[in-house]
């Protein structure tokens, strides 16, 4: 599954700059297809194809996380708030092996439900950071 890795930061750093998705949109159609794949899983649990299109989705999403969150925030907070939004995404990584505890469709449907949230709050909430002036 690491194949995955190194196409999704290829194709993260190409459509991040394109101009019909921008940062803030490829980054929320990563996390769209990162959902896809999770609610997919319900119907093909242990599909490897769907486990690679997850893997490569929330790749590409995570590198595009690293180039929006510092553009979103004021130069004065730009590295405490950063490392505010990596460690909370470590606490929240905690929880990351109790969700293999669920049964398989639930572990299938909370990961979509988690990846379209984020997706639909990443396009509604942010701003679009590509040529815009830092704050």
């Amino acid at each position: 599954l690491a194949a995955f890795e190194i196409p999704a930061y290829v194709a993260a750093a190409i459509l991040a700059e394109t101009r019909s998705l921008g940062r803030v949109g490829s980054q929320a159609a990563f996390f769209a297809l990162a959902a896809v794949a999770s609610a997919s899983r319900i119907v093909l649990p242990r599909s490897l194809v769907l486990a690679g299109v997850s893997r490569f989705a929330v790749c590409g999403a995570f590198s595009v996380v690293w180039n929006v969150t510092p553009e979103l925030l004021p130069t004065a907070f730009r590295s405490a708030g950063l490392g505010a939004c990596s460690c909370s995404a470590r606490l929240v990584g905690l929880l990351a092996p109790f969700v293999s505890l669920l049964p398989p469709s639930a572990d299938a449907t909370a990961s979509a439900v988690a990846a379209f949230a984020v997706a639909l709050l990443t396009k509604l909430a942010f701003r679009e950071t590509r040529g815009a002036a830092l704050p």
